[in-house]
């Protein structure tokens, strides 16, 4: 009677120790020891492993300064006097020579819509200022553009990219010298939360701008026909903050035309001219001096139009107008001649951010 009752109580002792082990086996998943990652290594780990990390909408750079503005400002004008496009600020190396057949690879023109009056919502809104410096507000002579970068492409690593669907509209006069700058969404703007972020070879606003300028040229002398640069219904935060500083600064209020001029010897100009709005105007005529020649910014006019948001309510729209002149070229380096100097191969120490300046009118 006694070895039964044993027998049953190690019977019994031996199932429970079974059960005890299958449920431990259960509780602690077989994990290779390559596959464990510790913590501190996560975000690498994820990167590595094709995780996609999406940023965060909200993701942006910190608002612009004051003294940052005038900084960036006063590396602008620098540049603008130089008789050589100076190289990339980051590799040293030259800039690319973009043409339109380029601009053709990774950009698409749609249609620019101009009602029965030959005129737009942007030319009427600015016909102020148009009447006062005599540019027309019609189409034709105006031609407006749209492009769009809505064409997949394949990078020199061999990978194939998706559009960005980045896009850029305005509207240009050769002829009359100026150029209005509507909707700029750059491809990096558009792509900030894919994963990858992404942007063609030609992305920059102002080299697929000057592309555009180029192609409706008439001739050598309107390609160099440059006297305007408006930048139309500014809704960059950092813009519109320098432009609010600058006019507090010097006891103005932001007004309808003819608004508040600020010459570039101010730091008001340089500031303004230093956001990411001015920033694009002067690499326009920066990186395209071969073409457009030595030029420079002279002033920048600030004003208001009337305008409406996204539900329909009235508001003020910010406006700036940069006028452009030909420089002096007295940033030479060592190049002799104009126009044809060799230069020194190296940047004025200014300080200047490139950095991706079209982020959106």
């Amino acid at each position: 009677m006694a070895r039964r009752l044993l027998l049953r109580a190690l019977t019994f002792l031996a199932v429970c120790l079974l059960i005890f082990v299958q449920v431990s086996a259960r509780s602690v998943p077989h994990t290779r020891a390559e596959s464990l990652v510790d913590s501190a290594d996560w975000l690498h780990h994820s990167k590595s492993s094709n995780i996609s990390l999406h940023p965060r909408a909200d993701d942006k750079p910190p608002p612009l300064t004051w003294d940052k503005a005038v900084q960036n400002g006063k590396g602008h004008m620098c540049n603008c006097e130089r008789l050589e496009t100076p190289p990339h600020p980051k590799t040293g190396e030259p800039k690319p020579v973009w043409t339109g057949d380029d601009l053709d690879m990774y950009w698409t023109p749609q249609d620019y819509y101009i009602g029965d009056a030959r005129e737009t919502e942007t030319t009427i809104s600015l016909r102020n200022a148009f009447s006062a410096l005599k540019l027309s507000t019609t189409f034709p002579p105006n031609k407006g553009f749209v492009l769009y970068q809505d064409s997949d492409w394949t990078g020199k690593d061999g990978k194939r990219y998706l559009a960005t669907y980045g896009h850029y509209s305005g509207i240009m006069n050769p002829a009359d010298g100026f150029v209005v700058a509507e909707q700029s969404f750059s491809p990096w703007e558009e792509t900030k939360n894919d994963s990858p972020r992404r942007q063609p070879p030609l992305t920059q606003w102002s080299d697929v701008t000057f592309l555009t300028w180029a192609r409706f040229a008439q001739n050598p002398k309107e390609l160099i026909n440059l006297k305007y640069f408006f930048r139309n219904h500014i809704i960059n935060d950092d813009t519109k903050n320098i432009i609010n500083e600058a006019l507090r600064r010097t006891g103005q209020s932001l007004s309808e035309w003819p608004g508040v001029e600020f010459s570039m010897t101010s730091d008001e100009g340089k500031a303004i001219l230093g956001t990411p709005n001015g920033g694009g105007v002067a690499w326009f005529i920066v990186d395209h001096k071969k073409e457009l020649g030595v030029k420079t910014v002279e002033s920048v006019t600030v004003f208001k139009t009337p305008g409406k948001d996204a539900k329909g309510n009235y508001e003020d729209w910010y406006q700036a107008m940069f006028t452009i002149v030909p420089g002096t070229g007295k940033k030479k380096g060592k190049g002799k001649g104009k126009g044809k100097g060799k230069g020194n191969g190296k940047r004025e120490s200014s300080g200047l951010d490139e950095g991706l300046w079209e982020y959106q009118s």
